[in-house]
This record gives C-alpha cells, sequence and structure tokens, in this order.
C-alpha cells in the first residue's frame, strides 16, 4: 500500500484490499514531502476499534500493517507525525490529517470441522453415475461415426453416378448416326467407333378409316450403354425426324 504524506494530509495513492490475519504480510511504503526534511523521526499510527497501535517507518520508508489491527475486518485509521527535537529542546513536528483503508474478511474460519471421508456406497453411486456418463458419450460416439458412414456412402453413390454419366458421354461421343426416310419407313444407322453398325427400321403408324394416312408417331430411342444397342419407345404425332442427346445421357429421335 502506498501512502504520500504531505504536511497538513496523508493519501493512499493504491488503496489494495488488506485481509484480515495477514500479519507481516502487506507492507505501507511512504513519500514524503520534500518540505518534510528527511532526518526527521517519522512515527505511524494504526487505529482500530478504539485501540492504537504506533510503529516507526524507519527502514527505508516502510513498515508492516501490525498484526492486532488484522485479526478482525474493518475500518483502520492510518496516521503519520515527523517531528525533529532540537539540542535546546525546542521541537519541530508535522502532524497531517490521517486517511483510513478497510480489512476484508479472509479464508481462514475458525472451529472448521473436517470433513466426512466418502463411504463405499456412496463411492459405489458416484461411480455409477460417472459410468452412465461415459456410455452416453459412448453412444453419442457411435452415433455419430453411423452418420458418417451414411455420408461416405451417399458420396461414393454420387461418385458412381458420375463415372456412369462419364460413361454413357464417351459411348455417345463414340457413335455416328445417320437416318433415311422413305415414304412410311425411317432406318436409322448406327456407325460405332470401331467401324460395326446396327441398323434398326422404324414403320409409321396407321389410324382413322381404311385407306387413310394417320398422322405420323413420336418414336424416342434410349442407348444401352452396357452393349450400345437403342431401344425404341414410340408415341403420338411423328412428323419429322431429329436426333439429340437429353441430359440423362439418352438418345431421343423425334420425327
Amino acid at each position: 500500500m502506498r501512502v504520500l504524506v504531505g504536511p497538513h494530509k496523508i493519501e493512499i495513492v493504491k488503496d489494495e484490499p488488506v485481509n484480515e490475519r495477514e500479519i507481516n504480510i502487506n507492507e505501507c511504503y511512504f513519500e514524503f514531502d520534500e518540505r518534510i526534511p528527511r532526518d526527521f523521526v517519522k512515527d505511524v499510527y494504526f487505529t482500530f476499534e478504539g485501540k492504537t497501535y504506533k510503529m516507526t517507518a524507519i527502514i527505508d520508508n516502510k513498515c508492516n500493517i501490525p498484526h492486532e489491527v488484522l485479526e478482525r475486518p474493518g475500518d483502520i485509521e492510518l496516521g503519520v507525525v515527523a517531528y525533529k527535537i532540537a539540542s535546546d529542546g525546542k521541537e519541530t513536528r508535522f502532524n497531517p490529517s490521517p486517511t483510513w483503508f478497510n480489512t476484508w474478511d479472509g479464508s481462514l474460519k475458525d472451529k472448521a470441522e473436517n470433513s466426512k471421508p466418502i463411504t463405499p456406497s456412496e463411492y459405489e453411486q458416484f461411480e455409477e453415475k460417472l459410468n452412465e456418463g461415459l456410455l452416453k458419450i459412448e453412444d453419442k460416439i457411435i452415433e455419430t461415426n453411423e452418420k458418417l458412414v451414411e455420408v461416405d456412402n451417399a458420396l461414393d453413390d454420387v461418385d458412381q453416378a458420375l463415372i456412369e454419366t462419364d460413361k454413357a458421354i464417351e459411348l455417345t461421343n463414340n457413335l455416328d448416326l445417320d437416318a433415311v426416310k422413305e415414304e412410311k419407313k425411317t432406318t436409322v444407322t448406327i456407325t460405332k467407333k470401331d467401324k460395326t453398325k446396327k441398323i434398326v427400321e422404324i414403320l409409321d403408324g396407321e389410324k382413322g378409316e381404311k385407306g387413310d394416312v394417320g398422322d405420323f408417331n413420336f418414336a424416342t430411342f434410349e442407348i444401352d450403354i452396357s452393349t450400345g444397342e437403342l431401344i425404341a419407345n414410340k408415341t403420338e404425332n411423328l412428323e419429322l425426324i431429329d436426333f439429340a442427346i437429353n441430359k440423362n445421357g439418352f438418345l431421343e429421335v423425334i420425327i
């Protein structure tokens, strides 16, 4: 605790907490105004609960707080007197107004009882609760791992779908298609990269009265990526013929 001492008043610069029973631990550090000569005698007074205890700050202008004022928490008055007695007996004295600080409760408690050791049955209950907690944690870990496996499987499915899509695109790019329409028949020639050919003939459908030419049907062809065969699916309203690869990797023949 740092204490500034002037001719007329005393000031505590940094009022750090002081706890009860901290005997000879907390020190007061004094800084005297230059108007108070160094060769003056300096006495320090601590007043607590109506009793005053005198100490002399003679070692590097510091002193310990007396243990009597630290026995209980409370307000403590701090006073300083500086004086010098001349050879003729005349005394010069500085007697500034005192200041105050407070001591707080410490951790030490009288008449504290020792706690009873834990009994075997209580220890078993504690161990059981601990094991239950550990089992819950293990279950959560297992559940989390299962979720991670599901995510991994889903990612594998996506990877496989991408592989199959790449195969379909590669197979489609390796095909050369040609279609010739003659009256009511369309001939589709599929030439693979190895120059082998597959020919499919598509007959136009008829409807209405006998002898009348009905509307053309619509034919959709799906390429089997494993065999290269063309699978036809017919619908109605066949008018023109055209070819396109849809987003699923299937070949569509539009007539």
